[in-house]
Parts: C-alpha cells; sequence; structure tokens
C-alpha cells in the first residue's frame, strides 16, 4: 500500500502550496503572526495572503517557509 499523498486533501483533491503552508503553520503550533516574525516579514497579513492564494512569496521567502515548517522540499511551483 502507498502513503498517501501529501499534496492532498481526504477527497484525492490536490491542495494549493497556500493550504500546505496553512497546515504546515498549524502542525508546527505557530500562529500567522509568529511565522512571519520567524521570517522577518512584514507582518501576519503577508502569511494570510499566502495562504489565501492573494499573493505569492517570493521563491527565498518559500523555501524559508517551508524548511521552517519541514514542508516538502521541492515544492516551488508557481500556482497559475
Amino acid at each position: 500500500m502507498s502513503a498517501p499523498c501529501p499534496y492532498c486533501d481526504g477527497s484525492g483533491e490536490v491542495l494549493s502550496w497556500g493550504d500546505r503552508l496553512r497546515a504546515a503553520r498549524l502542525r508546527a503550533g505557530m500562529s500567522q503572526f509568529e511565522l512571519a516574525t520567524a521570517l522577518r516579514l512584514s507582518g501576519p497579513n503577508v502569511v494570510c495572503r499566502w495562504e489565501t492564494g492573494q499573493a505569492q512569496p517570493q521563491p527565498r521567502n518559500r523555501i524559508a517557509a517551508e524548511r521552517l515548517l519541514g514542508m516538502e522540499a521541492n515544492t516551488y511551483k508557481r500556482s497559475a
């Protein structure tokens, strides 16, 4: 039996990067404010915009967030 897809929800739908970010942040027990502070962002509204898909992080911020939260290392792909 294969491992469940880390990019899918229970129904088999592929989650957006923002959804995966939010899930990883919550698993880590971090608030949006704490993540923004750790990444030296201007405020938690930046993290909120990433999670809702209203904005995409710059590659260095995306990689830093993925490393900090233990997300898959090679998930950098721009959403359309």
